[in-house]
């Protein structure tokens, strides 16, 4: 038989020992077995809990090697049936849920969906240029045109118009410009004032020339000015009709700080106007605080804009 002492639970209670007296177990339960008295003998006798106790010698045998041994031979217990019901719950649920999604989508209720990550939930407001040909921009009779809305030509120190390819919503968009500062980066990154027009393809409209205005701005920022930190200080946000069409213009001075580049600031002019049923152009400028002397260029083009058609 085995020597009286504290073994684990035959009852599976988990964490637990109860002492056999050497030939029965006893009603003591202790979670300390090693700073626990044996029970004071002259206790009623309680019926046998479960079979035999664990045949392990209590003498000669280290605290550690003691809870191996209990570890080793302490019979498997029962796997309780919780989980399973959880499980059964949990995709029951799933089930549910799944239904809802696709009959209310047939039945033409509104039933939110989850984000498949967090990089979903966040829209692209600013497309990459448009592929689409161009085909309605370009320099006709001394004005320069973006769709039907147009400008007169500036002349020197203004370049002929070149093809700008990174306006967002538009092709290959028709621009002047004037040189501030060559090679400021020291890779050969050219820093200019600019005059473009723009046909914008938007597919069903920006709502507005307002939120037209609004998200082109957003989007320039992005585009024109990469990782630099640049503060927006709007000096005017208004209606600016053009040729009867609606139109949306800001005015804006853009701060900035860029290692290399003299400028630390930018007079922009930004339009949007509606140039039919859900169409839009654009007209915008920048021009840096280093060639200030041109502001006065890009206000008369600005003036000098009408819409055709």
């Amino acid at each position: 038989m085995s020597a009286p002492g504290w073994y684990p639970d035959p009852g599976g209670q988990a964490g637990l020992f109860r002492y056999w007296t050497g030939a029965e177990w006893t009603p003591a339960v202790t979670s300390d077995p090693y700073n626990t008295p044996a029970p004071q003998s002259g206790f009623q006798a309680s019926q046998p809990l479960g079979g035999q106790p664990l045949r392990v010698q209590s003498s000669g045998m280290s605290a550690a090697r003691r809870d191996e041994v209990f570890a080793a031979e302490q019979p498997a217990r029962r796997k309780s049936g919780v989980g399973w019901i959880i499980a059964i719950i949990v995709l029951a649920l799933a089930v549910v849920a799944g239904l809802v999604l696709v009959f209310g989508r047939q039945l033409g209720v509104s039933v939110p969906s989850l984000p498949e990550s967090s990089a979903s939930v966040e829209q692209n407001i600013c497309p990459s240029a448009s592929d689409q040909d161009e085909q309605t921009s370009g320099v006709y009779n001394g004005r320069v045109y973006g769709g039907a809305l147009s400008y007169q030509e500036l002349g020197s120190p203004w370049s002929e118009v070149e093809v700008e390819t990174r306006v967002p919503y538009a092709a290959q968009v028709p621009t002047q410009i004037v040189v501030d500062q060559e090679n400021y980066d020291g890779s050969g990154g050219t820093w200019v004032s600019s005059v473009l027009v723009a046909d914008l393809y938007v597919g069903d409209g920006f709502g507005s020339a307002k939120v037209g205005a609004e998200t082109i701005l957003k989007c320039v920022l992005g585009v024109f000015y990469s990782d630099a930190q640049v503060t927006s200080n709007v000096a005017r946000s208004e209606k600016h009709d053009v040729s009867g069409h609606s139109g949306w213009l800001i005015e804006t001075n853009l701060s900035f700080s860029i290692p290399g580049l003299n400028a630390t600031s930018e007079n922009v002019l930004l339009l949007v106007a509606s140039t039919g049923s859900e169409r839009y152009s654009l007209f915008y400028s920048s021009v840096p605080n280093t060639s200030s002397e041109l502001i006065p260029d890009v206000q008369a083009a600005l003036a000098s804009l009408t819409i055709e058609g």
